[in-house]
């Protein structure tokens, strides 16, 4: 939940950037990338220690006393655990791509559409 709230708040302070001067806006998209990065760390915690919690009595309870961790015993984790990993994977690369999302034109290549 963390995480993905950090996630919006990074997306808005981008989308905020467009309306600020050329200097302010690379600090924005700097600052954007780090929430990013902590995000994903969050998530990736969160997605880890998932699995531990099917060791609790209550899913015991509800899908067998085989369950245990990493094991979910009769029940199925379903693809939402599966989608939040490939998000999350995804993700990772935001970090990356607000470093050079800033980035001016160069003089040769604008001249080309002139």
């Amino acid at each position: 939940g963390g995480g993905c709230v950090m996630l919006c708040a990074a997306a808005v302070i981008a989308m905020a950037s467009c309306c600020v001067p050329y200097f302010c806006e690379r600090r924005i998209s700097v600052f954007a990338g780090y929430m990013q990065s902590v995000a994903v760390v969050i998530c990736s915690v969160g997605l880890i220690i998932y699995p531990v919690g099917l060791e609790s009595d209550v899913i015991k309870n509800y899908c067998g006393q085989s369950a245990t961790s990493f094991n979910p015993g009769n029940c199925e984790i379903g693809w939402g655990y599966v989608l939040g990993i490939m998000g999350t994977a995804l993700t990772m690369f935001g970090p990356f791509l607000s470093k050079y999302a800033i980035d001016k034109p160069r003089l040769e290549d604008s001249e080309e559409f002139v």
